[in-house]
């Protein structure tokens, strides 16, 4: 067998699989926005509330009208002086914070489910259909002024307006009341979940989230990430909600291990539609947990190597270490070998092993019948 020498030449060229590292301490997630497709013709048949009274029947009537595509009157649910929400099978409940109620409005309408909000004016209680959101940058640091709401208190009601309208001025009502469709992810057997971040990268987009079903919470939800638009246009992405996420479970009691934080390449880039779903277990149906539009950015830049070096050179093999960085992350490098007298046609590939302390990919050359001469490495983009 042939001992490999420090004379031999390293035709130094490397195979790098490369993925996007984003640092999101450096960069503010891009403010995402959406409102629920609505028939404007539809929802002015339904008119406005020119009488103090069926406010909640008429924000009812709104968001039937938007969910059955036709319009509904009040009448419909107005039933001796009270909104009978079951008969526009709403479903009426509480959160335990004004946050609560606000993080309910994010999730529903991300699954196209206009909510119904209790509210106080500058002189009574009020209710409101809420369907839509803008600049939102942070789920967990929502206001009043992210929601877009629809008004029968004012004949401009085809007019949407933010929920802290400053000519209302309105607040969260202090029950924190809302009301969700029956059917819809709010209903029972349905996952839970909550997309903390999309981000847009070059050639890449990063999301983190949380997603969890309560009919097995043992089971981690498969979660897809479509680029481009929903489900049946874009451009799919699967992952697994199994990572930790202690502060979700401290919430909601439901396990640590239901997070999801992941780096995806994609071929797309300008401005793109992102669209993530949480997949059902059980009773329930798959629901979209967030969406946004971002910029991606083409990734024309290659990756670099630094430096490279051999080293615990034996009888039987060798070390090989090279450092390789691109603008977008590193996540493979392919080591391959063969012997001089056979060409790269006898070439075999070993995977480098990456060691965060001192920043180098390594690779272990075994000396053998067929690769006992020479190393080359060589480089191309996943």
């Amino acid at each position: 067998m042939k001992k490999i020498r420090r004379t031999i030449s390293f035709f130094l060229v490397i195979i790098i699989f490369c993925s996007i590292q984003i640092d999101n301490s450096k960069k503010a997630n891009a403010a995402s926005s959406y409102t629920i497709p609505i028939n404007w013709n539809e929802i002015e048949k339904v008119d406005w509330n020119s009488v103090s009274g069926p406010c909640a029947a008429y924000a009812l009537a709104y968001a039937r009208t938007i969910l059955d595509g036709y319009a509904h009157s009040y009448t419909e649910y107005y039933i001796n002086g009270e909104c009978d929400w079951s008969r526009g099978d709403y479903i009426r409940t509480t959160a335990s914070s004004n946050i609560g109620v606000l993080k309910e409005l994010y999730n529903q309408i991300n699954q196209n489910c206009p909510v119904i909000v209790h509210v106080m004016g500058p002189s009574n209680q009020h209710w409101v259909a809420v369907v839509g959101y803008q600049n939102v940058t942070d789920v967990n640091n929502l206001t009043m002024d992210n929601f877009l709401m629809i008004d029968s208190a004012t004949s401009r009601f085809t007019q949407l307006y933010p929920l802290s309208h400053s000519y209302r001025n309105y607040t969260l009502h202090a029950d924190h009341a809302y009301c969700y469709p029956k059917f819809s992810g709010g209903a029972p057997g349905t996952p839970k979940g909550v997309v903390d971040s999309i981000s847009g990268g070059a050639g890449c987009i990063n999301v983190v989230g949380w997603a969890y079903d309560q009919d097995d919470l043992n089971y981690p939800l498969g979660i897809h990430v479509y680029i481009g638009g929903p489900a049946g246009i874009g451009e799919l992405h699967a992952l697994t909600a199994n990572k930790e996420r202690a502060d979700v479970d401290s919430v909601y009691g439901v396990g640590k291990n239901h997070g999801f934080s992941e780096t995806i390449r994609t071929g797309l880039t300008g401005s793109q539609e992102i669209v993530i779903y949480a997949l059902n277990v059980g009773t329930g149906d798959n629901v979209i947990i967030g969406r946004a539009t971002v910029t991606i950015a083409s990734d024309s830049d290659k990756p670099t190597i630094s430096s490279f070096y051999v080293k615990n050179e034996t009888s039987f093999g060798y070390d090989v270490y090279a450092k390789a960085s691109d603008n977008s992350g590193v996540t493979k490098v392919l080591f391959p070998t063969w012997p001089v007298e056979y060409g790269s046609e006898k070439a075999k590939w070993y995977d480098g092993v990456y060691d965060s302390a001192s920043g180098y990919w390594k690779c272990h050359g075994v000396l053998g019948k067929l690769h006992d001469a020479c190393l080359c490495l060589r480089c191309f983009r996943q």
